[in-house]
């Protein structure tokens, strides 16, 4: 599923959340991010030790409240997003949108192997960014998801239709492994609501797992469905890269966002 089309399909939902999310104060939302991943961020194992310094960067800075050094922090930033793909939309309400995504999710769906598919969504330095989820999947016959389970080496994670910000049901075949293929994908916001919700855990448990099984499900039916594989070893990859980048961004001043950003263009 081509990034262009994902960004429009939720830019009308994405509007409505940021315009509450531009009612809080910045400080606020880091503080209750860093509040939720704390326990995550000290005893987890990333693939690159980069991923764990920006987590461990962000607490450090959220703790002193301290600017650091912005050209470093500028470096940085401008190395993590190198590793990722951009793609700009643009929307009536919204404006300019940045997506970004890591290229071994388009391997992963090239190649037709299901998986998970991490972004961000960046709409301007003074706005904090946005982290999402994509849970995509790809097979000769279309199932119609409306649940994904998550099996990491101790838990199970359930996503039931009602917490995706949207459910993709893309039609249209794509050409992988010469067969045809058609994509689904449930998008949802990387958010916590009265704690229930970890999704930052989430991701950083399947980095650490030696093994992660993905299931999808079609379970709003009488007569339900559901397909499982193993999500694809670069997934691992794609989080580490992705939390990095968002976190460096999330971390720095705006004078830093602003400066990053328009190197892209």
């Amino acid at each position: 599923m081509k990034k262009q089309a994902v960004i429009k399909c939720f830019l009308v939902s994405l509007s409505l959340v940021l315009l509450v999310s531009c009612g809080k104060n910045s400080s606020t939302r880091a503080e209750s991010a860093g509040t939720e991943v704390e326990k995550s961020v000290s005893s987890s194992q990333p693939v690159e030790p980069k991923a764990e310094n920006a987590y461990e960067k962000f607490r450090k800075a959220e703790k002193e409240n301290v600017i650091g050094d912005e050209e470093q922090q500028l470096a940085e930033l401008r190395e993590a997003l190198e590793k990722l793909q951009l793609e700009y939309a643009k929307d009536e309400e919204i404006g300019d949108v940045l997506a970004i995504t890591s290229p071994y999710c388009n391997e992963n769906e090239e190649s037709g192997q299901s998986c998970v598919a991490p972004f961000i969504y960046i709409f301007g330095p003074s706005v904090d960014p946005m982290l999402g989820i994509g849970f995509m999947y790809i097979d000769s016959q279309y199932l119609g998801v409306d649940t994904v389970e998550i099996d990491t080496d101790e838990h199970r994670y359930t996503y039931n239709s009602d917490t995706f910000l949207d459910i993709v049901k893309n039609r249209t075949v794509i050409k992988s492994e010469n067969m045809e293929k058609s994509e689904e994908m449930a998008v949802r916001l990387a958010i916590d609501e009265d704690g229930l919700d970890k999704d930052i855990d989430v991701l950083i448990d399947m980095v650490k797992s030696d093994e992660v099984n993905l299931r999808f499900g079609k379970y709003n039916s009488a007569k339900p469905d559901l397909v499982e594989c193993p999500m694809p070893e670069n997934d691992k990859q794609a989080i580490v890269d992705v939390l990095n980048a968002y976190y460096l961004y999330l971390n720095t001043t705006q004078a830093v966002r602003a400066r990053a950003l328009a190197e892209l263009t």
